[in-house]
């Protein structure tokens, strides 16, 4: 147990990524508390520090009865408290296991919509709005906490996000997160949109097999449709997970307001819990928390039927359903599909917009396959392996390295997506149990695979040891390992001898050569590795520092294709950032993505980022379209491909042909 002066420790709360809350009594005011402990031992530390202390200070400036209140900020041996209320009823997590009622969900919605209201009017997104950041103080109040991710909105040269970083939690995280565009409270809207729609009925709104693919959903399927007991509020569920921010509400009075509006419309939702008396249905909004003034009754009477507002028993809305766990070829027969008909729309577009007798071009079934006949025969059913590829352990004695572990393991995770019937772990999935103590059963349970690949890297002086175990997930059994103690020159070549064996272990068939890495001078991949860890970081620093990197790298090896990719896409960040002129990093962004082009044309991620910079700044969608087509040929499990594509769909507003995949 910690010592804390003034504290009384009484037991662990919960535990996450870099924190531990514990239930404590202050010594002073006799009064039950929250500690929330930073540990000094975390990785990164400093860096967690700032976020955390941001944390306090951006709750002691918001007074709301519905966010949790910091009471002190306290400086410990084993690291930084903050000290803040004690919520002893739960959480909406803890209430979503058992359902809540509809009346539950609309007064919940209500009081957080009321609480984001006043933390956006003093500029402060909460960007991880999910239920188990909302905590009870009493059976009725609901409560949002952990504002560790919460941050301000800038104005001029700074922008919200770190472009390119996705950051939030994928099963409630916005279209624009997801993308690592500017966000501002409307992002927190379509995060409490989808809690909504889970509180109503039992289920998310989107569900995938994993993280990549959920993502894909947030940002081009359909949105879903509420049971038809509820189709009253199905106009205030299209605002809220509204794809682009523009078509939401314009803040969340406005969202509060437009619910009591549908309700009055149907006040068999709004009727009084049996031994509360009769009241008005205004009333009973009133009740629930929503704003009355400005409301008006307008097609609601005193005659309409009311029914009991407890847990609606009925059918699961309807949603198109993810990919299976053996779909992957589907999901690449799809995303085909999707990109001929993205390009068959543009030039439709293109075609009326030169069409002086005004005709239309239509866009059917029938025009994909006259282009792609292969692409929409049915698919093949094959047997699928699952893997996901850990990051690696850092075994430098002074932990300086894990940029080279991390990257080795990220090398391997995208050499293997290159393996025909192999389920490889997107990287934010793999790479979300690092530095955990979680033992590979759990993990591969977590992430729904039958393999884990994991392994460590050392570098010393010109010589490299990397270490690598397959562990079969249903035993835990060790089916493969192996050392390599080489020249730092080599780590290529191991790459290609880790991904040969897992092939091997797993027994897939191979048509035609193996994937291998893309070589280049042992120095220039070091720095080309370093660029891309400081480039994650996201603010200015790591940024130009990455930026440092990769031109380091090219004064060594100008034909490294991967390095030019790199470079161009911390241009564009530092645009997207107000960190350079948008033009000016575009334009240099534009150049690097055309020298890696020429160096190697059926370099997938090179067509990606090409693509990605003809459609969000050129503005040029056909261009976007031909090169994501061609980068989706190349590389059609790569999830970066994947992501630009779903986003070329959104600018497209073409939502009805992204529910393929």
């Amino acid at each position: 147990m910690q010592d804390v002066p003034g504290y009384e420790f009484i037991r662990e709360l919960g535990r996450g990524g870099m924190a531990v809350v514990y239930l404590a009594m202050q010594r002073s005011l006799k009064r039950p508390v929250a500690l929330k402990l930073l540990d000094r031992n975390v990785p990164g530390y400093s860096e967690l520090a700032k976020r955390f202390i941001n944390e306090a200070h951006t709750l002691a400036g918001l007074r709301h009865p519905n966010i949790v209140t910091v009471f002190d900020v306290v400086e410990s041996p084993q690291g930084d408290f903050i000290s803040m209320e004690y919520l002893e009823d739960g959480s909406l997590s803890d209430r979503l296991a058992v359902g809540i009622s509809v009346q539950q969900s609309l007064s919940v919605l209500a009081q957080l919509g009321a609480a984001l209201q006043m933390a956006h009017s003093r500029g402060i997104v909460h960007r991880d709005i999910k239920p188990d950041n909302v905590l009870f103080r009493d059976s009725h109040t609901p409560v949002l906490t952990d504002f560790g991710i919460a941050r301000m909105i800038n104005t001029d040269s700074q922008r919200m996000t770190q472009a390119g970083l996705a950051v939030g939690t994928p099963s409630y995280m916005s279209p624009e997160q997801i993308s690592g565009d500017p966000i501002d409270g409307r992002a927190d809207q379509y995060s409490l949109g989808a809690m909504f729609f889970q509180m109503l009925t039992g289920d998310l709104p989107y569900k995938a097999d994993n993280t990549s693919d959920l993502l894909v959903a947030h940002l081009a399927r359909p949105i879903p449709k509420l049971p038809d007991a509820l189709a009253a509020l199905q106009p205030v569920i299209e605002r809220m997970l509204a794809k682009q921010p523009a078509a939401r509400y314009a803040d969340m009075a406005a969202m509060r307001l437009d619910v009591g509006r549908h309700l009055l419309r149907a006040p068999d939702l709004l009727r009084a819990p049996p031994g509360s008396g009769q009241v008005s249905p205004t009333e009973r909004l009133h009740q629930l928390g929503f704003p009355t003034t400005g409301v008006e009754l307008t097609s609601a009477t005193s005659e309409t039927r009311l029914i009991d507002t407890g847990r609606i028993d009925t059918p699961k809305p309807v949603m198109t359903p993810a990919p299976s766990v053996n779909g992957k070829r589907f999901r690449i027969i799809a995303m085909s599909v999707l990109v001929a008909v993205l390009a068959l729309a543009i030039a439709g577009l293109l075609y009326r917009n030169h069409d002086s007798a005004g005709s239309e071009s239509a866009v059917t079934a029938s025009n994909v396959a006259a282009i792609a006949p292969a692409a929409v025969a049915p698919p093949v059913e094959t047997a699928v392996r699952s893997i996901a590829v850990l990051p690696f352990a850092d075994l430098s004695q002074k932990k300086d390295q894990a940029y080279m572990s991390d990257g080795l393991a990220e090398e391997l995770l995208n050499l293997l997506t290159k393996v025909p019937n192999l389920r490889v772990i997107a990287r934010t999935s793999s790479f979300s149990f690092k530095d955990t103590s979680a033992d590979v059963g759990t993990i591969a349970k977590a992430l729904d695979v039958d393999h884990v690949l994991q392994g460590s890297g050392r570098r010393s002086g010109k010589r490299i040891r990397i270490s690598a175990q397959l562990i079969r997930a249903k035993d835990s059994a060790q089916v493969w390992s192996e050392t390599y103690d080489r020249i730092d020159d080599d780590v290529f070549a191991v790459q290609d001898e880790i991904a040969a064996a897992v092939v091997g272990q797993l027994k897939i068939t191979l048509m035609g050569e193996p994937p291998h890495a893309q070589k280049t001078d042992a120095r220039a991949y070091a720095l080309f590795l370093k660029g891309r860890q400081a480039g994650r970081q996201g603010d200015a620093q790591g940024l130009d520092e990455a930026v440092r990197l990769y031109l380091r790298a090219l004064e060594i090896d100008p034909a490294y294709a991967p390095a030019w990719v790199g470079l161009s896409s911390n241009y564009a960040n530092q645009a997207n950032n107000g960190l350079r002129p948008m033009d000016e990093g575009f334009r240099l962004a534009r150049e690097a993505v055309d020298k890696a082009l020429t160096i190697d044309p059926d370099f997938a991620r090179a067509h990606a980022q090409m693509g990605y910079i003809a459609m969000s700044h050129i503005g040029d969608l056909q261009l976007a379209a031909g090169h994501l087509q061609r980068a989706l040929a190349l590389a059609p499990d790569d999830t970066g491909v994947i992501l630009n594509v779903a986003r070329l769909a959104q600018a497209l507003g073409r939502f009805d042909q992204a529910t393929a995949f």
